[in-house]
This record gives structure tokens, sequence and C-alpha cells, in this order.
């Protein structure tokens, strides 16, 4: 049984990498839950360590997650 939210997020993943950015507009505050369920239904998804800057320039990062392949 899948969550709604994981449905969600596994249809996110289909069309492309998703972060927390993409995921909480839609209710999703979890993400790596979600994606620590997919993983453990055996959906290998690529974890991708991102940086950046915000507005007050000061250096921020984030994970981006890439779905490899499906069960």
């Amino acid at each position: 049984m899948m969550y709604p939210q994981t449905v969600e997020v596994l249809e996110m993943l289909r069309k492309g990498p998703v972060s927390n950015k993409d995921a909480y507009p839609k209710g999703i505050y979890r993400l790596g839950a979600r994606v620590y369920d997919l993983r453990k239904m055996g959906f290998d998804i690529k974890t991708v360590n991102r940086t950046g800057r915000n507005k007050r320039n000061r250096k921020v990062s984030w994970a981006s997650y890439v779905l490899v392949s499906s069960p």
C-alpha cells in the first residue's frame, strides 16, 4: 500500500528531478521520508546534493532526487 503523498512523489519523479521546493506547494513537507518509502519498495532513486545562494547571498544547500529505475 502506498500513501497518497508517496504516489504523488513518484509521479513527480517520473517527470524529472524533485526537490523540497517542488514538493512544498503540493503539501508534501517530508519529501525525504516519501523517497525512503519508495526506496524500500525497490525504486532506485539518486540523491543529488546542490548548493547555491539565497536572496541574502548566503550559501545554502539542498537535496534533489532523481528516479533512476523502477522495480
